[in-house]
């Protein structure tokens, strides 16, 4: 499933996805980005994703280290001050993809 698909599916078939903080309580939005920044991070197919990009350009993925995938959700300030991003004392990334819908 794409991150697309998976947004989608989370929010219960809505595809608008740029309008989804709009259109729910913060609380929901909140629940509902928790479960599927788990399922993200969780997910075999975004982590063998990751793996054939370090491929493809070249590196040997055994000189590196390979930490879980992340999803970081960021919806307007005015909606949600602290954002649904990590949490200060979550480990630090070391390889970063940014993933646009």
């Amino acid at each position: 499933m794409t991150t697309k698909e998976s947004i989608t599916v989370a929010f219960d078939g809505e595809t608008n996805h740029p309008a989804l903080h709009t259109l729910i309580p913060v609380e929901e939005f909140v629940s509902r980005v928790t479960r599927l920044k788990g399922q993200f991070t969780n997910n075999q197919r975004a982590k063998d994703l990751i793996l054939g990009l370090i491929h493809e350009i070249g590196i040997d993925p055994r000189d590196y280290f390979f930490d879980e995938p992340r999803l970081r959700v960021v919806p307007s300030y005015d909606y949600l001050h602290a954002g649904a991003s990590p949490e200060p004392n979550e480990k630090p990334r070391y390889f970063s993809v940014m993933l646009f819908t």
